[in-house]
């Protein structure tokens, strides 16, 4: 279509017409516009010039706006969007490209060198439209959470004034949206058009924050903190009901999203992990590691991480209206889940069909209604039931899942029963994580079944449940929620306090020191200050936690470059600080002040004049000894606009011990409480600055900042600080002077570290025995080590030439650290306790003193006190190597008790990890023979037993290495923990024989070969009455095995006693003992793809047999071909005792063609009953006794006189 020679349109945006002002009336798009059903007829025409080619801009222009008489604005606008989201501009061909032409324009989007913002305003323009193009950040395809956007901008789109009022569209996403829509539907292009304000700046940030046309415009730093939504999420109306956080960092490996809606929607996930190209994710299907739940109204997801990383988590989500059936699920909303630990029971879920856990609507509408709403039960016990009421006449079908087992194996253990009511038993063989598939019959095909619904059944072996177990069972009115790990949680939060947004300073390039302008004039605030009142401020590290560190940082840097600059007055020096950077905050102000004062070197201040009384004073005082930083502090804050108060009290100094009377001649101090926001808070800004005590041993003092003494707790200042006047404690309970000398001493690392005495409040403390003392840090302080140091009576630290640190253990707990000390002999001992905080940015190379405690051991002991054993680490317990591994401990603590002579240690994996373990004694040990210890592995559980003769300390240490690791530094075996354990009673156990360390249980190819015991897990096997017993182990690939059975004491090899059988999945080894005593019995293999023939050591048994019942015969012999996939069911044994002549025989052989016996010369064929299945009955009578061979052999094709040996009988 060409336009008319008398259609000159003009663009409005070149005319000097002024723009309207960015002003924008709050009304949503649907409030002004509805479903936009009415501009279908728009659309339908724009999609049609879209079709059509063009020789010019102004032809483009009139048939697409001006030959329908498009008149609103609206329909302009919209058709102008449908246009450009529709049409492939790349494919447009004028037949000129004028210079400065709308031609040129469309020429230069097509060379990349202008944008889609750019052609819309245009074409607005001459559609009479207002319209800008606005350039800021836009989160893109690139885009992750938690992303930072540099650069002057990374995308650009438009406000168009349509009907009086500014309005948002970005053509250039709505156009990739479109043409990303496979489905050839609009999906979300229309999000695009007119969009809200409120969601449109979830995703765009224009650098004229004007445009943002939201009531509160926010800052960069903020946008990129919004969560990553998707538009089909204003769609859905969903709420965030967990985070609004882009980045979750998690410490314990857990991770929950509650997603609430109104009306029914469909959900998914898609979890991928972050990985270097060079270093691949290699661990279990992340899809098994979200648990999903779906209710009326909300579905909660929750994560168990299975190893520590990054994870992007994608969520999606679709209608399930009718009209919306048969659409896709769309992304809504994108997380980064950072892992700093796996969770403690890391492993994949269940195998069931779907995702989504529980009954919801499709069971419904099979005709199930569930009697157990949630998709999780729980229990201690191993017998649980599933009930359901039936809408219909149907049956029900059955699956019972667990990773580890195949499902013919687990059939045993669920009934199902179809009568009026569905019943579901389950009576589990052991606790662990399963889950059943529940099938429905349709009403009209009675033998074709539906998956209707699946539940998660967790058999628990105690009453505690791990983080993962508590989130998913929250809710449930039967379960009873750990309180104690909510409370935790609780303490956790920041604390409320009404505090206004501080806002980054910008830093200026100084030329000059700035001078305070005439007219400003400072008032100090000496009016009557609010009274002292408590000040909670629980679960706080540092002033930190109220507002952001790059906040902070800007107001340190402008007060540390302040103090380098000399002022000729004191009204210019707060100039300068305060008021020339318009900081009118409170908590800003003090900040500055505070910084100053402890960078500021006070030996080179000068003023021009110091006036009688004036705060030039006050300052210049400070450096001869007549005033104090708390007097300064206290001026500058009143002249800044601040109620102050200077405290005056005792504090205790570096040379301070527990117990020293304190007088004011010797221990007077001053220190401050300015009032922000409602809270009185304290400040030291003099201990800010002093020497403090750095590294141990060499007493070395090291001068430097330490921010920890600005607002600080008031329930931890008083261990350093006693106020005069008790009220400016700011705290509940008043501390007294005799209590205050009492205390546990303290030094500045202790609040550095964010430390809390949790157990001992005293510094003094009396034990007859043994004392754990607990020091409290918050969770997030994930890097903290301690060490403890003991000192006797007049400086001993050693006694009967062992040192007394030898006598205490520390371990780290989740939120605390527990030295436990066991005192040697009557008499006073010093118990020093020092620190170090690991980051991810570097490792502190020396640990500081923290806190000191006096230990008054009131009697002599009544037995021997045993040190603890000298083990390769300083601490007790996992160390974090340990959670690297994805290892979690499945003991409690580091100190692990003995009853009748064992102790056992748990580890719970969540992939194959190879480990290994040594003891080590005590130095007062009487013997020197070592334990035993015992090493099993029982799904994803490894254990450690360790069997003692004699009581005592005793130290495990266990070493690991990744088998899938290419990095040879990491394939040595490293230490990852160590345990303390404890033996006060032996029961009278049998000389064991003497082992290697670590030969008893799994070798290092077990596990990476993917094994695992099915029934003798414990590798220490007690015979009593019966000297025949079996072991399976399962197979997840094809293997070859065989095995040894050797006297222990004589070295005999017996191995004839046993006989292998191989089932898919299953390898069975059958053992007869042939005498009393111990064995050790030696199970070899390889892959079955391993041509070296090479046979490496898998596991390790010791059997100790007591009584033989009965004779025992020798299994036959087993040759090459039996251990590729042969059974034999019967007969196990030939013997010369036998007495029933005909002998029946009954073997799977796969893949042969032909199975017979050969008996001497004779010839005795097995019949074929199926695809591996032979059988026959053989008369063997007359060579009972004979020392006659018996041999089954198998003929695998090709030629038919040519039989592999299988099994060799001796009669």
């Amino acid at each position: 279509m060409e336009a008319p020679e008398t259609f000159h349109p003009v663009n409005i945006l070149k005319t000097n017409r002024g723009f309207p002002p960015p002003i924008r009336i709050g009304y949503a798009k649907t409030d002004l516009y509805g479903n936009m059903s009415h501009l279908n007829s728009v659309d339908e025409h724009a999609i049609k010039v879209a079709s059509a080619e063009h020789n010019t801009f102004k032809d483009l222009l009139w048939h697409l706006l001006y030959s329908r008489n498009l008149l609103s604005d609206l329909d302009k606008a919209r058709a102008i969007f449908k246009w450009m989201t529709t049409k492939n501009l790349q494919n447009i061909n004028f037949e000129k490209y004028p210079p400065g032409s709308a031609e040129e324009l469309f020429k230069s989007l097509q060379n990349k060198e202008t944008t889609y913002a750019k052609v819309f305003a245009i074409i607005c323009g001459y559609a009479g439209l207002y319209c800008v193009v606005l350039t800021g950040y836009a989160k893109g395809k690139d885009f992750k959470p938690g992303d930072s956007f540099t650069g002057e901008s990374n995308h650009s789109w438009n406000a168009v004034y349509i009907d009086d009022n500014w309005h948002l569209v970005d053509t250039k996403w709505a156009a990739m949206a479109r043409n990303n829509n496979n489905s050839g539907v609009n999906v979300e292009d229309d999000f695009y058009f007119l969009t809200d304000p409120e969601h449109f700046i979830y995703s765009h940030w224009p650098h004229q924050t004007e445009w943002q046309f939201i009531p509160r415009k926010i800052s960069l730093s903020e946008f990129e903190d919004l969560p990553f939504v998707k538009p089909y999420y204003f769609k859905t109306n969903v709420t965030l009901g967990w985070t609004e956080k882009p980045v979750i960092r998690t410490s314990n490996g857990v991770v929950t999203w509650t997603v609430r809606y109104a009306k029914p929607l469909k959900f998914g996930y898609k979890l991928i992990p972050v990985t270097d190209e060079n270093r691949p994710y290699k661990g279990p299907d992340l899809k098994a590691t979200l648990y999903q739940e779906s209710k009326v109204d909300e579905t909660r997801f929750v994560f168990r991480a299975p190893k520590c990383g990054t994870f992007i988590c994608k969520f999606y989500a679709k209608s399930l209206e009718p009209e919306d059936v048969n659409k896709h699920l769309t992304e809504i909303v994108e997380y980064r889940v950072e892992v700093k630990e796996p969770a403690i029971d890391a492993a994949p879920l269940p195998h069931c069909l779907h995702t989504v856990w529980g009954a919801g609507i499709k069971a419904r509408k099979l005709g199930l209604e569930p009697d157990f709403k949630s998709g999780v039960m729980t229990s201690t016990e191993p017998t649980m039931e599933l009930k359901f009421q039936k809408t219909r006449p149907l049956q029900v079908m059955c699956k019972l899942r667990r990773r580890d087992l195949d499902d013919k194996i687990l059939e045993r253990y669920m009934t199902v029963n179809n009568l009026d009511k569905i019943s579901i038993q389950l009576h589990l063989p052991e606790p662990g994580e399963y889950g059943v598939d529940i099938f429905v019959n349709q009403p009209k095909k009675r033998k074709t079944f539906y998956h209707a619904c699946q539940y998660l059944v967790l058999y628990l072996a105690d009453d505690e449940k791990s983080p993962f177990v508590a989130e998913i069972t929250r809710g449930q009115q039967s379960d009873d929620v750990d309180g104690e790990m909510y409370e935790e949680e609780d303490k956790e939060k920041l604390i409320s306090w009404n505090m206004p947004t501080i806002e980054t300073l910008e830093i200026q390039d100084r030329k000059e020191i700035p001078k305070a302008p005439a007219t400003f004039n400072m008032s100090p605030v000496f009016s009557e200050s609010p009274k002292p009142v408590p000040v909670n401020m629980t679960g706080m590290v540092t002033f930190y936690d109220f507002t952001d560190r790059r906040v902070i940082e800007s107001l340190d840097s402008h007060a540390e470059e302040v103090a380098q600059c000399n002022h000729d007055s004191f009204k210019d020096l707060m100039w300068d600080l305060v008021f020339s950077v318009g900081v009118n905050n409170e908590l800003a102000k003090a900040r500055l002040i505070f910084r100053w004062l402890t960078k500021k070197d006070f030996t080179e201040l000068e003023f021009k004049n110091v006036g009688k009384d004036s705060p030039e004073e006050v300052l210049v005082w400070l450096k001869i000894g007549r005033s104090s930083h708390a007097h300064v502090f206290y001026t500058m804050c009143c002249f800044a606009g601040l109620h102050c108060k200077v405290i005056s009290g005792l504090a205790k100094g570096a040379s301070y011990r527990i117990g020293q009377p304190m007088s004011p001649e010797e221990c007077q101090h001053w220190w401050n409480a300015v009032y922000i926001y409602g809270k009185w808070c304290l400040v030291d800004s003099y201990l800010a600055t002093i020497p403090i005590i750095s590294k141990t041993g060499t007493g070395e003092l090291k001068y430097s900042f330490n921010e920890n003494y600005f607002l600080v707790d008031p329930n931890k200042l008083i261990y350093t600080h006693f106020p005069e006047e008790s009220l400016w404690q700011l705290s509940n309970e008043t501390v007294t002077l005799d209590e205050f000398t009492l205390q546990p001493k303290i030094t500045p690392h202790f609040l550095q570290f964010g430390l809390q005495t949790s157990s001992h409040k005293a510094g003094v403390v009396c034990t007859t025995d043994e004392t754990e003392i607990e020091l409290g840090f918050p969770s997030k302080r994930t890097g903290l080590k301690f060490v403890l140091s003991l000192v006797y009576e007049n400086g001993i630290d050693e006694i009967n030439g062992i040192k007394l640190s030898q006598y205490g253990m520390v371990e780290c707990l989740s939120n605390k650290a527990v030295v436990r000390v066991s005192l040697p002999k009557k008499g006073l001992y010093t118990l020093q306790i020092y620190a170090k905080e690991d980051t991810p940015t570097g490792k502190d190379i020396s640990f500081s003193q923290v806190c000191e405690y006096l230990l008054q051991q009131e009697k002599e002991p009544e037995k021997v006190v045993c040190p603890y054993p000298p083990c390769s680490s300083l601490m007790w317990g996992p160390g974090p190597s340990f959670y690297q591994l994805g290892l979690t401990p499945g003991n409690n603590r580091a100190i692990v008790y003995a009853k009748n002579g064992k102790a056992e240690i748990r580890i719970k994996m969540i992939k194959a990890i190879q480990l290994r373990s040594q003891i080590k004694l005590s130095q007062v040990s009487v013997s020197q023979d070592l334990p035993l210890v015992v090493y099993k592995i029982v799904e994803n559980m490894a254990y450690f037993t360790v069997v003692m003769t004699e009581r005592g300390r005793y130290g495990l240490e266990i070493y690991a290495r990744d088998p899938d690791t290419q990095d040879s530094e990491d394939m040595r075996f490293r230490q990852v923990a160590q345990y303390v354990v404890e033996c006060n009673d032996v029961k009278p156990n049998i000389l064991l024989p003497k082992l290697q360390p670590g030969f008893l249980g799994p070798q290092p190819k077990f596990t990476e070969f993917g094994l695992r015991t099915l029934n003798e897990h414990d590798p220490l096997i007690n015979l009593k009455g019966d000297n025949h017993f079996e072991i399976q182990l399962g197979t997840s690939r094809d293997m070859k095995f065989n095995a040894q059975l050797i006297q222990a004491d004589s070295g005999l090899d017996v191995s004839d006693f046993i006989f292998i059988q191989t089932q898919p999945s299953i390898v069975t080894f059958l053992v007869n003992i042939p005498s009393s005593g111990f064995y050790k019995l030696q199970i070899h293999g390889n892959v079955a793809e391993d041509q070296t023939h090479t046979s490496l050591g898998l596991f390790n048994y010791l059997i100790n047999c007591t009584e033989v019942s009965g004779p025992v015969y020798p299994y036959p012999r087993q040759l090459g071909h039996w251990k590729e996939g042969c059974y034999m069911i019967e007969p196990l044994v030939l013997h010369p005792d036998m007495t029933q002549p005909e002998v029946k025989f009954r073997t799977h052989v796969p893949k042969a063609k032909q199975v017979v016996l050969f008996v001497e010369q004779n010839v005795f064929p097995l019949d074929s009953l199926g695809p591996v299945q032979w059988e026959g009955n053989i008369n063997l009578s007359k060579y009972y006794g004979t020392d006659t061979k018996v041999i089954l052999a198998a003929n695998y094709g090709g030629d038919e006189e040519r039989f592999a040996t299988l099994l060799e009988y001796k009669l």
